[in-house]
């Protein structure tokens, strides 16, 4: 995790983590035991414990809140990071990218 120096950024961050908090356990509660999507295809067996969290059933195509809201972020997240520049500068990735690269 970066470090941030500056002390109203890092409390404002603070504020935004325990808000999103809230609002995944307040939705998560509110979607209990529901499906909120249906996958057009029964996900591997490790996936499947994840995707059918709290659901009752043996309908593996059906997905819990918790699953889809964890996709989404995964797939949205990046992409938000560089709309709006909050993403790793590029010498940062230029040195992330040889420091994981194989020796030759």
């Amino acid at each position: 995790m970066l470090a941030c120096r500056d002390p109203a950024l890092a409390f404002c961050l603070k504020v935004v983590s325990l808000c999103f908090m809230g609002i995944v356990g307040f939705f998560n509660s509110v979607y209990a035991g529901r499906p909120v999507a249906r996958l057009p295809f029964e996900p591997l067996s490790i996936v499947t414990n994840l995707s059918h969290r709290g659901l009752d059933g043996e309908d593996f195509t059906q997905c819990s809140f918790v699953f889809l809201y964890a996709m989404s972020m995964m797939f949205f997240r990046q992409n938000i990071q560089k709309a709006t520049g909050f993403g790793l500068s590029r010498g940062i990735q230029k040195l992330s990218n040889q420091a994981f690269s194989p020796a030759q």
